[in-house]
This record gives C-alpha cells, sequence and structure tokens, in this order.
C-alpha cells in the first residue's frame, strides 16, 4: 500500500512539474500576468530573441562541462576531466562575449 502512494506521490509530481514547464515555455500566460514580462521582458525584437537563445545555449554548454567534469573526478579520468573544463571554458567565452555585445564597457572579472 506504502509503494503505490510513494507512486503515486511521484506521478503527480512528475504531472505538476510539465504541467507548469510547458505553460513557462510557450507562455500561456495572458498580457497582464506577472509572468510575461517577467520571462520574456523584450522578446518582440529579434535580436534580443537571438541574444536569448545563445545565452541559453552557453548555459547548456556550462551545466553539460560541469557534469562531464564531476563524471571525470568521480571515474579518475583525466581526459573526462579536461574536456569538461574545455566546455566551462567555451561556455564561459560565449557569455562574455554576449555580454560585451550588450554593454560595450563590460569589463570580464579575472
Amino acid at each position: 500500500m506504502n509503494f503505490f502512494r510513494q507512486i503515486r506521490k511521484a506521478l503527480v509530481t512528475i504531472g505538476l512539474v510539465v504541467m507548469l514547464s510547458t505553460v513557462i515555455t510557450f507562455s500561456f500566460a495572458p498580457g497582464k500576468s506577472w509572468a510575461n514580462p517577467l520571462l520574456t521582458p523584450s522578446m518582440d525584437q529579434p535580436h534580443a530573441l537571438v541574444a536569448a537563445i545563445n545565452q541559453a545555449q552557453a548555459t547548456a554548454k556550462k551545466i553539460e562541462g560541469k557534469a562531464q567534469e564531476g563524471i571525470g573526478n568521480m571515474t579518475g579520468n583525466l581526459k573526462t576531466q579536461a574536456a569538461g573544463k574545455v566546455k566551462q571554458f567555451d561556455a564561459d567565452t560565449q557569455e562574455a562575449i554576449l555580454e560585451s555585445m550588450d554593454n560595450p564597457n563590460y569589463k570580464p572579472e579575472g
């Protein structure tokens, strides 16, 4: 009986996550909603959309690099660790380029 409760709880949680992510992704919120300005501040302009996509790609690459580095740390594989660090460096570089395009006075840290 307890096993079925855990399964039901997991399925309800998964369903709610899928529903919430769908609403956020496709912006089903009405125009006067608090979510619309927060999620899409200036997506009417094509360059803002391209910049947002590039920023998302850089973030995804950084997460992928951290995961790869973590796997390399767990297995002791130096090549995997190095490949993860390279992906993180590439993502940081891409983020700095995007930031410098948005803010001409941007000076990277370090």
